[in-house]
């Protein structure tokens, strides 16, 4: 799809400026571009309803997206992951899923979800797995952090465990 944008793009800007033919690329550049919003957005609906009929609660970290953009670029607006926790929200209203949100600062990837260990080493983006020095645990660097936002979203809801539905998981 960024291959068809960047083609437009180049046809666009052959074309002399003010003419009938630069206004029918600029149109249709224009329409490349919906093209593209439209099918994230339904991608964005489709997982979000998917995840809420599945998991009775869902723990996310509140990211600091300016952040993010200053070191991967602006790819990382592209993808819409403010969009898409937007339109998670409001499926999970509509289907009663409740959504847990911890701390931006709140160690996730340096806490050992099995000890509780905090190994300040694994601060460095560079490290994707590690060992716990206390319990010996291999961990990969983004399940470990899933474990511990789960944790964190579930202890924060009133201190006693989420309670399960019958058929919806905990995510």
């Amino acid at each position: 799809n960024i291959k068809t944008i960047r083609k437009k793009c180049r046809n666009l800007s052959r074309k002399k400026e003010g003419s009938h033919n630069r206004n029918r690329a600029r149109k249709d550049l224009a329409r490349a571009y919906r093209k593209m919003d439209n099918q994230r957005k339904d991608f964005h609906f489709k997982t979000a309803r998917k995840l809420c009929e599945e998991y009775a609660v869902i723990c996310l970290e509140t990211l600091n997206m300016k952040g993010m953009a200053r070191r991967w670029g602006r790819k990382v607006h592209s993808l819409g992951f403010y969009s898409f926790v937007e339109i998670l929200k409001y499926e999970a209203k509509k289907l009663g899923t409740q959504i847990i949100f911890v701390d931006k600062y709140f160690p996730s990837s340096q806490l050992c979800s099995v000890c509780g260990y905090k190994n300040v080493a694994v601060k460095d983006l560079k490290i994707r797995e590690w060992e716990c020095p206390n319990c010996h645990t291999h961990h990969d660097r983004d399940k470990n952090a899933a474990k511990n936002i789960l944790m964190a979203g579930t202890s924060a809801n009133g201190g006693e465990p989420v309670r399960r539905s019958s058929e919806r998981k905990v995510c």
